[in-house]
């Protein structure tokens, strides 16, 4: 995949994402822009995830355009550990891979790119969760299974929310039931 947009549209509540996704020369460069009501609250705002060529997250950063003062930026070394956008490391991060921002699908992507899957194996993996429109940061637990070609049962072990997630061969998802379902793609292969 060299580059892709698509759009979601959120099934709980009214929201909207226009995502892109483009191959860079360092690895990939992922985009977001959400819109929309969380909890009868208004809430816009923007994502770009920086990954090597493996599907490692080397930078992300998410900003509110509702509030101004809601922005974080976060670099992470590829070892599961993370600093701000200062250079103050987060040792509450340690051993986290992935990130997981609460509104979008697109996070879920990360792992199921990033690893290797054989069907029915379970793999458990510590994330950046970022809550939306809060931007509570946290370190969460999660496990991800392959159910079969284009499906993985996606559970938070810290909430037990599990979703059986449909994906097209690119990893990105199709419908993520009761949560977000893709209403556009446009995807350029290599």
């Amino acid at each position: 995949m060299q580059q892709a947009s698509l759009v979601w549209a959120a099934e709980k509540w009214p929201a909207t994402e226009l995502f892109q996704f483009f191959t860079t020369a360092d690895g990939y460069l992922a985009t977001g822009h959400m819109t929309g009501l969380v909890n009868a609250t208004p809430f816009a705002l923007e994502y770009k995830i920086s990954l090597n060529p493996h599907w490692v997250i080397t930078a992300a950063h998410i900003r509110s355009l509702t509030n101004v003062q809601q922005t974080i930026g976060l670099h992470h070394n590829g070892q599961g550990q993370w600093e701000d956008a200062d250079g103050h490391l987060l040792s509450r991060l340690q051993g986290c891979m992935d990130v997981d921002i609460s509104l979008t699908p697109f996070t879920n992507t990360l792992p199921i790119r990033r690893l290797h899957w054989q069907e029915g194996v379970p793999q458990v993996i510590d994330v950046v969760y970022i809550d939306v429109p809060s931007f509570k940061v946290e370190h969460v637990r999660q496990r991800y299974t392959a159910l079969r070609k284009g499906v993985f049962l996606y559970e938070n072990m810290t909430n037990d929310f599990k979703a059986e997630l449909n994906v097209d061969e690119h990893g990105l998802v199709i419908h993520y039931p009761g949560v977000y379902a893709r209403v556009f793609a446009e995807v350029v292969k290599d």
